[in-house]
Formats: C-alpha cells, structure tokens, sequence
C-alpha cells in the first residue's frame, strides 16, 4: 500500500538521526514512508530501518552539500500524496502529519506549502505548547540582502494558518507532492542558501508559502539539557566545504538575483523576481530590508 506521505531526510554525522525518525514514525496518525542519506551519522545501538525506511549510506569524505543530499533523498519519492523534509535532530508531536494536513485543506491551494522555523528542544515534546506564539528572528544571508525579520506561527486573530510573504525554512517543510517535481533541490548548492534558491523558485512559479497553525516540529537546539554548548558537526566544517563549491553557490545564487532564466533551477516565471523582491521588502541592489516591511499579508 502507498504511503500518504514521502518524508525526506538529509543526514550529516548526526547521531540525532535515528530518533529523529522513530519520532516521526510513532506520531504519525496515517502511513509515512522516509528516505535518508545517511553521510556517516554514528549508528544508535541495537536500531533497524523499519520496512518503510529507506537509508542510503554515504561516506562523509563524498558529500557535496546540502542541495545535492536533499535531492538525492527526494529521488526516492514513488507516489506519496504529500512530501515533509527535515532536518535529521527533530522531535513531531502526536498528530504532527493530521495536523499538517488539516492546515492544507484549510488553505484550499493548489500551490499552498507550509514552512516555519521550528521551536527548539530539548524540552519534553508532550509538554510543548504548539498554540503558543512563536518568534524568531532570522537572518537573510549575503547572498540575497542582509536584514532580519520576525517570524511567527499562524495568525494571531483567527488561529489558523497564515500566508507569509514569501520565505521557506529548510530544516521543516510540507507541501502537496508536486512540490518536489515543479521546485526540485538544486543539486549545486553546497551549504547556505538552500532556502533562498528553495523560497525564491517556489514563490516566483506561483506557490504561496503558509506559515503552520501549530508547532508539530521540534528542532535539536546546540546546548544540551544542562544549558551546555552541544554543537552538531555540520557539512561547512569539514574539508569537503571547498571554496570552489561556495563560488559554484555563490554564482548559483547571483544568477537567481538577476532573474535570468536558466531552468529549473532557476526563477520561474508565473512571477517575476522584482514582484518577489517588492513583496519581501529586498533591495538586491543595497543588499538590504527594508525597515518597515512585515512578513506576514493580511488574509482579509
């Protein structure tokens, strides 16, 4: 029987990983099938891939990046309705895929994905208040313009899903399964940017990006219980994060700025990269946000 949801995991020496997935997997109300790539993450003990787990194991020394294992992972997709990725330090609360979907059916769009950042543990997930305001500040990186803006989870007034201007979060995204056909990972992006060339090739082919009602997802904070500094061994540092693969981004990213057209991979063209950057609040030019633009549009 196929799943209803394909969820897609990129994995880089992280330990967190395979709680990752038997939290998604026992939260889930309905069928999740998961793909991971799995770049050397140290194995938990005595853990094996349940049958609708499929893991791609994958020496760190290979890795090219976080664009090219995000597409890899998404090659495993078969015919799932809907398509999660996350990071792989992730803890879901009950209900997390119901939810999820409940907010798509509110919002009533073809092109309707949900993205946030999501609120950090280590905390106890059946404590967690998921109604509760979210903020955080987020940073756009240089590649795109310098500037931060809040974030919040869904509308303040009604308590539903909220439309926000146009930006995703790459460690929690939901969308119907075409997503991943009409805004595929680009395999060249090697660490940062991954959500600008994300967010800006999904809302320039005509996707609205929601933020979630609720907080379902949970992100592995860099401190531990205790308070102390417990960082995650990323990709950009080792020696794999080369130079060349920044300016293989870093020219990636540029190309996106100036709106030309280079397929797939790049801007769409429902809408132009200038209505993007007037509805974001960017000057490409300045390398700036604008002080008084909100992310969030008014549903009425």
């Amino acid at each position: 029987m196929t799943a209803r949801i394909f969820a897609a995991i990129a994995a880089y020496r992280d330990p967190d990983v395979w709680e990752t997935i038997d939290s998604m997997l026992d939260a889930a109300d309905g069928s999740v099938r998961v793909a991971v790539v799995n770049q050397d993450c140290p194995l938990q003990p005595g853990w094996e891939a349940p049958d609708n787990v499929h893991v791609l194991d994958i020496k760190h020394e290979q890795a090219w990046g976080v664009g090219w294992a995000r597409a890899l992972a998404n090659s495993f997709y078969r015919d799932e309705a809907f398509w999660l990725q996350v990071d792989s330090h992730m803890l879901f609360r009950d209900g997390w895929d119901t939810a999820f979907i409940r907010d798509l059916d509110y919002i009533g769009e073809d092109r309707a994905v949900l993205s946030s950042f999501p609120a950090g543990y280590p905390m106890d997930k059946d404590t967690l208040d998921g109604r509760q305001i979210v903020v955080q500040d987020r940073y756009f990186s240089g590649w795109l313009c310098h500037g931060s803006y809040e974030h919040r989870l869904g509308d303040r007034a009604t308590g539903k899903p909220e439309v926000t201007r146009g930006w995703i979060y790459g460690s929690q995204v939901f969308a119907p399964a075409r997503f991943l056909f009409e805004v595929p990972h680009d395999p060249t992006i090697s660490f940062y940017t991954e959500e600008e060339s994300l967010a800006v090739r999904a809302w320039t082919r005509g996707w609205d990006i929601w933020s979630p009602t609720e907080a379902q997802i949970m992100h592995r904070e860099d401190r531990d219980r205790d308070g102390r500094e417990a960082p995650r061994r990323k990709f950009s540092d080792d020696p794999g994060f080369t130079s060349a693969l920044c300016e293989i981004t870093d020219e990636r990213i540029k190309r996106i700025r100036k709106g030309e057209d280079f397929g797939i991979y790049g801007p769409g063209t429902v809408r132009t990269m200038q209505e993007y950057a007037e509805t974001m609040g960017l000057d490409f030019e300045a390398q700036t946000v604008s002080e008084n633009w909100t992310p969030y549009r008014s549903l009425a």
